[in-house]
């Protein structure tokens, strides 16, 4: 969390080698997210298995070397996006939302093939059904990285509504 990391770094450390919380468990992510970097600073961070970790602290060691090998690589990511027309063109649009991807080394059928198998299914069944209000479906892309689909649409929501707030007077 965020009080940890502002704690960490106020002690000025050259690298933090963060330990993952369970055992059998692969490193998660080794970046670090923009808003700790924003507000504390940064510096090199690695995020290491438990038991490596365990085995650091028991033997309590002050230095390590830890070298790391990764790529990056660029890549688009879409959003994915279904409207199912509502009976009542004034009332509220509801959204829900699932995204798409996962990372590495977890389980994405928890996180988060279920919640897009349910959106798909809440998509079918209301498809079926109708609705007053309008339904809009959305797969978000790019969660895992930032929650960058997300954030996209929000945007674009909010640079329509100012546009639209020009063009009425509002």
């Amino acid at each position: 969390p965020l009080a940890y990391y502002g704690m960490a770094m106020s002690m000025k450390p050259r690298a933090i080698v963060a330990v993952e919380n369970q055992m059998g468990v692969l490193p998660k992510r080794s970046h670090l997210r923009k808003p700790y970097r924003d507000r504390y600073g940064s510096v090199p961070t690695v995020r290491i298995a438990f038991e490596d970790g365990m085995k650091l602290i028991k033997e309590r060691v002050k230095r390590v070397r830890v070298v790391t090998q990764g790529e990056e690589t660029a890549a688009e990511s879409l959003n994915v996006i279904g409207e199912l027309k509502g009976r009542d063109d004034n009332a509220d649009i509801v959204v829900v939302c699932a995204h798409l991807d996962s990372v590495r080394h977890v389980a994405g059928a928890g996180d988060n093939a279920s919640g897009t198998s349910i959106l798909l299914e809440l998509a079918r069944v209301m498809a079926d059904h109708g609705s007053k209000r309008t339904i809009r479906f959305i797969g978000f892309g790019s969660e895992e990285i930032g929650l960058k689909g997300s954030l996209h649409y929000a945007r674009r929501l909010w640079e329509a509504d100012r546009e639209a707030a020009t063009r009425t007077g509002f």
